[in-house]
């Protein structure tokens, strides 16, 4: 997203394609890949624990409250 709030022409997805034309054309990137985007952000400690606990979920599947409470957030 830019500063002004809009999505550049590169992040746009065609929205006109049907759910099975999106999933058949998006491509995943590689695990290096992944690390390495990931290696480039700032991230904080939380953030850093909320991946985790997501990665480490059984079938890297959480609730809001579950990553909340995993993060040390109350209501």
């Amino acid at each position: 997203m830019t500063t002004d709030g809009k999505v550049p022409e590169t992040q746009q997805c065609d929205l006109t394609m049907s759910n099975k034309e999106t999933r058949s054309a998006a491509v995943a990137p590689s695990a290096d890949q992944y690390a390495a985007a990931l290696r480039r952000l700032s991230l904080s400690q939380t953030q850093i624990a909320m991946l985790t606990f997501h990665f480490n979920a059984d079938e890297r599947t959480v609730t809001a409250k579950q990553m909340a409470q995993a993060v040390g957030f109350t209501h």
